[in-house]
């Protein structure tokens, strides 16, 4: 069951995604109705994960949405509930495709949120700083040392992107996650 503040938060962004669907016309509206899209099918997954198995909400997984391609990351307790997490994502409206990066391990700690988070900013700002990525489709997640590169990219970007991830102190693998366009 989820809490009020749960139903207002999903009723917000539903109505938030919405309107700017309903008024978007723009070439650059098209950015927006597919970030939108992403945040949506994200909130799907979340509520779908909490529905279907109420320990989910105990646990810290995090569903990246790119045009329909889904990176799960976090951690699970056995692999019956990461591959349960992986088949409700691959039945929620609107994926594609699941990448299903979870890890069969207890709760992260505080700390070491706090240091992904830290992490993955770092890379994010590195990115949005170089020239040839500033408008690129490119996201990031961090967790336990792992950065996540997600997007829609041309290889040439791909790589630029893979090389700033490892000039980031703290970064100790990279999963590509990549649609390579031409």
């Amino acid at each position: 069951m989820l809490t009020l503040f749960q139903r207002s938060t999903a009723f917000l962004l539903c109505f938030t995604l919405c309107h700017s669907l309903a008024f978007a016309n723009s070439k650059n509206d098209t950015a927006l109705k597919k970030l939108l899209r992403d945040e949506a099918t994200e909130v799907k997954i979340k509520y779908n994960l909490a529905k279907t198995n109420p320990s989910f909400k105990e646990m810290r997984i995090r569903p990246l949405s790119f045009n329909g391609v889904v990176l799960l990351t976090g951690e699970v307790t056995n692999t019956k509930l990461k591959q349960q997490a992986a088949r409700i994502t691959r039945n929620t409206e609107g994926v594609r495709q699941v990448h299903n990066q979870l890890v069969i391990a207890g709760k992260a700690s505080y700390l070491s949120r706090m240091s992904d988070n830290w992490l993955e900013m770092k890379v994010k700002a590195k990115i949005m700083m170089e020239e040839d990525l500033a408008n690129s489709d490119i996201e990031v997640a961090s967790h336990r040392g792992t950065t996540y590169l997600i997007g829609r990219v041309n290889r040439k970007q791909a790589k630029k992107a893979v090389d700033i991830a490892n000039e980031v102190g703290g970064v100790q693998k990279i999963v590509q996650v990549f649609d390579y366009r031409r």
